[in-house]
């Protein structure tokens, strides 16, 4: 995913603009010393922002460059 690519929230349905992405790394839990990388998106809807994991949206148009 992309900045700039539209995306439909999977609960309310509403259609927002991906901004920025943040990236993490977060341990996995175990001893041995393992991550892993879990991606959130920050974006807009209308006048307002939040930010999501992946899981809770779908890509509706991708941004052309």
């Amino acid at each position: 995913m992309k900045i700039g690519d539209m995306i439909k929230l999977k609960r309310t349905g509403e259609v927002g603009l991906i901004v920025e992405t943040i990236r993490r790394c977060v341990p996995d839990g175990n001893p041995n010393g393992d991550f892993n990388i879990e991606y959130h998106y920050r974006i807009a809807i209308g006048d307002r922002f939040v930010t999501i994991p992946r899981a809770g949206w779908s890509r509706i148009a991708e941004m052309v460059r």
